[in-house]
């Protein structure tokens, strides 16, 4: 039988050996560990930033840090949007076996082209890769990487402009509304909208002012949108009074607009819109001057043409109708042409009454016309045209009372033959 230092002293050879096979284990564990320190990095992106709509390409470098070659390795990348790869493109590539300690220069380098989604928005967004060292049997993801999108082109429209009502009348109001779309995906801030009522013409020696007939109400001729996300629209809407003064037509309208991005650059953008200043127009058509005082005489019917409104009526043209009741002696139709507001034109129709009313006959009149937007309007008229009787015209003096021209004239004649006679006696009894 073994002593009791026999014993003491196998157990403490046990002991060392456990401690032994330990220790090479641990540095078995730390060889293998320092043999498989694979490191992945993003080289870089190509454009940087990108643009929304564009393509990337984004490069990675990998090195093995180890001391031992890392077999079968492959990288697969997960796109996540807005970043997506294109119909057919693989994912995953194979880049077999890296040397170790394969770093720096001589690392190698993992190259994929993305696209980025038209809509995404400006800022950091992520892409995630995965890697196997045993072909693909298990997968090891790592830590996301960071990708800049960024729009450099900061548009900002006008899409739309409405006009309420579509054509005011001078003294009247009018709400322009003015929509602007964010084209670009990223935030656009501090948008000023600037109506430019009042224009500045300068030249080398003067300096002068055209005003449009327009005037702000219950606001200024600017307004301010906070901000307008990407991809987003905003309005503003300005309230304006007509001078009542204004000439009819089209007016344009300058919109300057000014704003900046989330970063602080500033830009800006003028625009036209326009503003239509007309009312129908406002023709009064009437009998100014009749020689006609009843049935069987000739005469010319003068009729008075005459703009009530503001704005001009251009190509005038009227045409007597046929009647039954009246013969046309000259022509039956007239070109006017232009009558500017708050003025009148004449036209004289020569006729012969056949038969009328008791007091008056109807006289059939067709106008046609446009405004100054160049509106075709059209109008039928029955236009009365007043008659007497004879006696009283006779007694209204419109017609003075007849003479027996006749016995006038042969008594003239009596006088002057008697006086030729007389004259011609003389001369012969003096002989």
């Amino acid at each position: 039988m073994l002593g009791n230092k026999e014993v003491i002293f196998m157990k403490k050879t046990y002991l060392i050996y456990i401690l032994v096979i330990i220790t090479c284990l641990s540095t078995v564990h730390a060889e293998i560990s320092s043999n498989q320190q694979i490191s992945i990095s993003l080289l870089n992106q190509n454009p940087d930033p990108v643009e929304p709509g564009r393509y990337i390409e984004l490069r990675f470098k990998v090195e093995n840090l180890g001391g031992a070659n890392a077999k079968d390795l492959m990288f697969e990348i997960l796109p996540q949007y807005p970043l997506s790869l294109d119909a057919g493109q693989n994912p995953i590539l194979k880049i077999g076996d890296v040397d170790a300690q394969q770093i720096g220069n001589n690392a190698y380098t993992l190259y994929y082209r993305m696209r980025v989604d038209s809509n995404a928005l400006d800022g950091d967004n992520i892409i995630r890769l995965q890697y196997s060292r045993d072909d693909g049997k298990t997968w090891i993801l790592l830590d996301p990487f960071t990708v800049r999108i960024r729009t450099t082109d900061y548009l900002l429209a006008i899409k739309s402009v409405t006009a309420e009502p579509a054509q005011v009348a001078p003294g009247g109001k009018i709400d322009l509304t003015l929509v602007f779309s964010n084209m670009a995906g990223s935030l656009i801030k501090n948008v000023k909208v600037n109506l430019q009522l009042i224009q500045v013409l300068q030249s080398a020696t003067s300096l002068s002012y055209t005003e449009l007939p327009f005037s702000p109400v219950d606001s200024t001729n600017e307004q301010v949108i906070q901000q307008i996300n990407g991809k987003n629209d905003a309005s503003v809407i300005f309230s304006l009074l007509v001078n009542p003064g204004a000439t009819s037509g089209i007016y344009k309208v300058p919109v300057l607009v000014t704003y900046s991005n989330e970063f602080g650059q500033n830009f800006s953008l003028t625009q036209i819109v326009s503003i239509v200043v007309a009312e129908q127009p406002q023709l009064l058509v009437t009998v100014q001057n009749s020689e006609i005082l009843y049935e069987g005489q000739s005469g010319i019917v003068t009729i008075k043409f005459v703009n009530k409104g503001t704005g001009n009526i251009q190509f005038l043209y009227a045409k007597l109708q046929e009647s039954p009741n009246y013969k046309i002696l000259n022509s039956d139709d007239e070109y006017i042409g232009k009558i500017e507001s708050d003025d009148y034109s004449t036209s004289d129709f020569k006729l012969h009454l056949l038969k009328g009313e008791k007091d008056y006959f109807m006289l059939p009149l067709h106008v046609s016309f446009k405004d100054p937007l160049n509106k075709d309007y059209e109008q039928d008229l029955n236009l009365k045209v007043k008659l007497y009787s004879k006696d009283e015209a006779k007694n209204l003096g419109l017609e003075t009372k007849s003479t027996n021209f006749t016995g006038i004239v042969i008594v003239l004649v009596i006088v002057v033959v008697g006086l030729f006679l007389y004259i011609r006696s003389r001369r012969k009894s003096k002989k």
